[in-house]
């Protein structure tokens, strides 16, 4: 009998299932499931914070002045990924409206 790794073949002969399996790391299908629910369970956490936050972080930032803009730091519902997120893209965007605007004022009383 030819002895070969085609899985039917493996599935047969108990001395080459043997020989094969000893260069194979044991697969632990329930670990693997537990981490695939885990991440499912991230994912969908990250999807629920992300359709609430957009209007806090908006109204947040638009009703507290800017130099006081650290201090949200310590608002409960900010600390969160999303919020996080939505926060830097919300400051990036004012900081570049701030820069066309100093652009143009510079440009028109320059």
């Amino acid at each position: 009998m030819k002895h070969s790794d085609d899985l039917r073949h493996l599935a047969e002969c108990a001395e080459c299932r043997e020989k094969f399996t000893e260069n194979v790391l044991p697969f632990d299908s329930a670990r693997r499931r537990e981490r695939a629910n885990e991440f499912a369970a991230t994912a969908a956490r990250l999807d629920r914070e992300r359709e609430g936050v957009a209007d806090v972080v908006s109204r947040e930032l638009r009703d507290t002045p800017i130099a006081k803009w650290p201090r949200l730091a310590e608002s409960p519902a900010l600390r969160n990924n999303a919020a996080l997120e939505q926060m830097s893209n919300e400051v990036l965007e004012f900081i570049g409206r701030l820069c066309a605007l100093e652009a143009l004022d510079d440009e028109v009383l320059g």
